[in-house]
């Protein structure tokens, strides 16, 4: 009887096995490559402004790892200024509605991620940072499908 159940547990293994691995390749086929947006060209005006709100972003990371509040502040407030000075000359994005939600969204998530980092709610600033890169990550979507019409 031991035995017996020995065999049958080794062989639903070995076909758990196979069934998922062939479950893996199936998924695989409806998987698309990230497309190399590294060749395209930036405006010369966005640019700077945008490696500026990445370097930001990087150091409010540096901040929650490091569990400096006072780093998550300062990089919070630079992404907020960044947020509204940089709309002063982007002329086809003030008739964008979309681009003006994320914007506006981008300030607010900025600023919250300010207080939670004065309140020293790691938690919250790290929920908060979250939130702003999924922002970010959904902004530039629109703006590439936007330039691609």
């Amino acid at each position: 009887m031991n035995r017996r159940l020995w065999i049958s547990g080794g062989l639903f293994m070995v076909l758990g096995t196979f069934a998922g691995l062939r479950f893996n390749t199936l998924a695989d086929e409806g998987v698309r490559p990230i497309p190399n947006t590294l060749g395209r060209s930036v405006d010369d005006e966005s640019a700077p402004v945008m490696h500026a709100k990445l370097t930001a972003s990087q150091r409010v990371l540096e901040g929650l790892l490091n569990r400096d509040f006072k780093t998550i502040s300062t990089a919070a407030e630079i992404l907020s200024q960044l947020a509204v000075a940089a709309h002063q000359h982007q002329e086809q994005d003030r008739d964008d509605l979309i681009y003006e939600h994320f914007r506006t969204e981008f300030i607010r998530l900025s600023e919250q991620l300010e207080s939670m980092a004065e309140d020293e709610n790691l938690e919250g600033a790290a929920y908060v940072h979250q939130s702003l890169t999924a922002t970010c990550i959904a902004c530039h979507r629109h703006l590439r499908d936007r330039d691609d019409l």
